[in-house]
């Protein structure tokens, strides 16, 4: 069974006790009752509901997947400082950044060496102030917060959306 179909069968379970279901030979989803007798008709009707509802709920899926895809592959290019050297873009390198900007602040005010930071091509990157560091760092977390909202738009006009051409649109 593959993955959707498992999810379908999981939100059927949800409402209606049932072994499975599956695809007809028409291209109809079918429901196996574990007892129908025992299933009410509120249940069956509550089931039913779930399939007529499944084209829609399949396409956001597909979409919502699609749209993941496609913020790992943003993630993974990084950002581009236009200053000859790109950023990482992870959770895991907007921590370390964090990190190292917390241990600048610091070094700063104790007139130390500021910390390098490592772009993606491993090159370290050297800041003559403080202050230079926050310029670049505040266009950094400007970048990273854009394609987080335009991430999370396209995530929830797909949540949203009442019918498949909405979801094409997304």
């Amino acid at each position: 069974m593959n993955n959707n179909m498992q999810i379908l069968n999981e939100k059927v379970m949800a409402v209606c006790p049932i072994e499975n279901v599956y695809f007809q030979e028409d291209g109809l989803i079918g429901i196996v009752y574990k007892d129908p007798d025992i299933s009410t008709d509120q249940q069956k009707q509550a089931a039913q509901q779930v399939i007529s509802e499944w084209p829609l709920q399949e396409k956001k899926l597909e979409k919502l997947a699609k749209i993941d895809e496609e913020w790992e592959a943003a993630i993974a290019q990084g950002w581009n400082s236009n200053q000859g050297f790109s950023l990482g873009l992870s959770a895991n390198d907007v921590a370390l950044i964090s990190g190292v900007f917390a241990l600048a602040k610091e070094a700063a005010a104790l007139n130390l060496p500021l910390p390098q930071i490592i772009a993606l091509d491993n090159t370290a990157i050297s800041f003559t102030s403080i202050n230079e560091m926050v310029q670049l760092l505040l266009q950094y977390g400007s970048a990273r917060a854009q394609l987080s909202s335009v991430f999370a738009s396209r995530r929830k006009a797909v949540e949203n959306a009442t019918s498949i051409e909405e979801i094409d649109g997304v």
